[in-house]
């Protein structure tokens, strides 16, 4: 019975909006009422054009459209319609910037409680596998509230450091810095597009969750290349960073050699399934657990001679001459020279590698057909080419 009063009412909810129409009287209501309409068939393009071009002209409907889509998303039990609402509220976060004042709109209606993607109250009535498509918008859900917390939050502070040159020494460590507060929200996007794996086939085999996916999906590429890209700045500038700092980097490198394991099992039933091409995802950089433990020892004998770790917490190793010279044998025992390759036959030569542990994070990635790789690597693995931090970071680019 609740299936069908439920199918009924969201029926009766388009036949409004396309008399509406056809009356005359179009709105926003009634273009979110169309572009979620209850069927089995994806967002169409041409709402999402309408309205950008809407948004375009008058600048002040972004409002109504945050409450227009609050209410159609909390009042629904179809899952249709609500999985539709998101993708129309992610395609929208696509296509504008992050300065728009669309975003401010969103996060306004979402502090006075109008809009509540995390926690999400939506329950499917309207299906026999509820359960199943209900777990799949809620963390779709998820994922659009901290992509919008994501954009809002550092999109601004990074594009001016990407738009101004750094040749200050202190200019750069806030920029990396910076870094070191936003690669942790990329890991947990990236977490958040793998919770959007359907449970059970069913699921997975609807177009509209298909439709959805894919846009997912080919997010998660950027915001992944992003990552990729930004860590081998910091790690760059590792040896130059106070404690903390340091810490915090070696844990989002950590995170990283377990998070690139899961990604890469994660695209691998993207293309089973036919989400994104065989060649399309981007080279997933896999980081093995030596490597964590080289750099591990390497950081911790750095910072063996302190004996107070909590006083390194606001200066940096190269703030003083006496420190800048400490700093400059680090380096260069970092560096090392280039022709030293560590190599690795099996985990009983654990010991060396502690040993050899900079050097081997230089010139060693455990396969040795890839060691020549290193110097255009791009990557995690810490490489001589040191990585400009220009691109834009901004997941819906």
């Amino acid at each position: 019975m609740k299936k069908v009063f439920t199918s009924l009412r969201e029926h009766t909810c388009v036949s409004y909006a396309k008399f509406a129409t056809i009356g005359g009287f179009c709105d926003l209501d009634h273009i979110v009422v169309k572009a979620t309409s209850p069927d089995d068939t994806p967002l169409p393009d041409r709402y999402v054009l309408e309205i950008l071009q809407i948004f375009s002209i008058c600048p002040s409907s972004f409002g109504p459209f945050a409450l227009s889509f609050s209410e159609r998303f909390a009042n629904t039990r179809c899952w249709r319609v609500a999985l539709k609402c998101l993708h129309l509220f992610h395609r929208l976060l696509k296509a504008l910037p992050h300065t728009s004042p669309f975003r401010e709109e969103l996060m306004l209606a979402r502090s006075n409680g109008l809009i509540s993607l995390y926690p999400c109250n939506f329950k499917d009535r309207s299906s026999s596998a509820s359960q199943d498509y209900t777990y799949f918008i809620w963390s779709y859900a998820r994922l659009l509230d901290e992509s919008l917390d994501c954009c809002a939050t550092q999109g601004k502070e990074i594009d001016e450091y990407h738009t101004t040159s750094h040749e200050n020494f202190i200019d750069k460590m806030d920029e990396v810095r910076l870094m070191l507060e936003f690669l942790p929200q990329l890991q947990s996007l990236i977490d958040r597009v793998m919770d959007c794996r359907p449970i059970t086939g069913k699921a997975t085999r609807n177009i509209i969750v298909q439709s959805v996916m894919k846009h997912v999906i080919r997010d998660s590429f950027t915001c992944y290349t992003t990552f990729r890209k930004e860590i081998v700045e910091i790690l760059d500038h590792l040896i130059q960073l106070p404690y903390t700092n340091c810490t915090a980097a070696f844990e989002i490198y950590k995170k990283a050699a377990k998070q690139a394991n899961e990604l890469s099992e994660f695209y691998d039933w993207c293309k089973s399934l036919g989400l994104c091409g065989m060649y399309e995802c981007p080279f997933i950089d896999k980081i093995p657990q030596i490597q964590i433990i080289a750099l591990e020892n390497f950081l911790n004998g750095m910072w063996q001679s302190t004996d107070d770790p909590s006083s390194s917490t606001s200066v940096s190793p190269l703030s003083s001459n006496e420190d800048g010279n400490d700093c400059k044998q680090k380096q260069a025992m970092l560096l090392g020279p280039s022709n030293n390759v560590v190599t690795f036959s099996s985990t009983e030569k654990l010991s060396t590698a502690k040993s050899a542990a900079v050097p081997f994070l230089i010139n060693c990635s455990i396969v040795p057909t890839a060691v020549k790789s290193l110097r255009y690597s791009t990557g995690f693995l810490l490489s001589p080419i040191v990585c400009n931090c220009g691109n834009t970071i901004n997941i819906h680019t």
